[in-house]
């Protein structure tokens, strides 16, 4: 019942394929895409969570040495996390002032602090955020950082949301994978 939930039959101004889900889906703001109902042919309104074996069986949260028998949480809002997108993975640097990019999202809201690591995480600066274009769109970010001497760094990145969310260093595991939103550790060399 979100307001800006959508009812899409088009995408890039053409129909939507089946594997996007021909003839209608439902996008649900800040929500995984698997939790965006596809193939949609009827809508009805219920007084309870529908109990289909998407919404209850598979697109959940299966935790090491849960009960097969046991309700599990629905696999619904996109976790806080931040990607790197520059440097590149292995990438080879001089020693010098580096622009690291990256973007950051949250389905619980704004990101409003990306911070950067390069000292396996004992210190964490603030990198410069960009202003949210929408409260559903990645927000790019860039951090200035100075690699000070040859050697080998893994340079991470952390998004922190307006609901206090941060991302964590290690995703809680669940047996699908779903929603890992751990920090990056993006491995770089600096040589002379």
């Amino acid at each position: 019942m979100h307001p800006d939930t959508l009812l899409a039959y088009e995408m890039n101004g053409e129909p939507l394929t089946p594997e996007h889900g021909f003839p209608l889906r439902l996008v649900t703001p800040g929500w995984f895409g698997m939790g965006s109902v596809k193939w949609l042919v009827n809508i009805r309104v219920l007084e309870q969570p529908f109990q289909g074996f998407h919404q209850t069986g598979y697109y959940v949260f299966v935790r090491e040495g849960d009960d097969p028998n046991t309700t599990r949480e629905r696999v619904t809002a996109m976790r806080v996390k931040s990607l790197i997108n520059w440097p590149r993975r292995g990438a080879h640097l001089k020693p010098s002032v580096h622009l690291v990019r990256g973007v950051a999202w949250s389905g619980e809201g704004p990101v409003v602090r990306v911070e950067v690591s390069a000292d396996q995480g004992t210190t964490w600066h603030t990198a410069a955020l960009e202003s949210s274009r929408s409260p559903y769109s990645w927000q790019h970010w860039e951090f200035e950082w100075e690699a000070p001497k040859p050697g080998y760094f893994m340079v991470r990145s952390r998004a922190t949301d307006a609901k206090g969310n941060v991302q964590p260093e290690r995703a809680e595991w669940n047996f699908r994978g779903f929603g890992n939103n751990s920090i990056p550790a993006v491995p770089v060399t600096i040589r002379d």
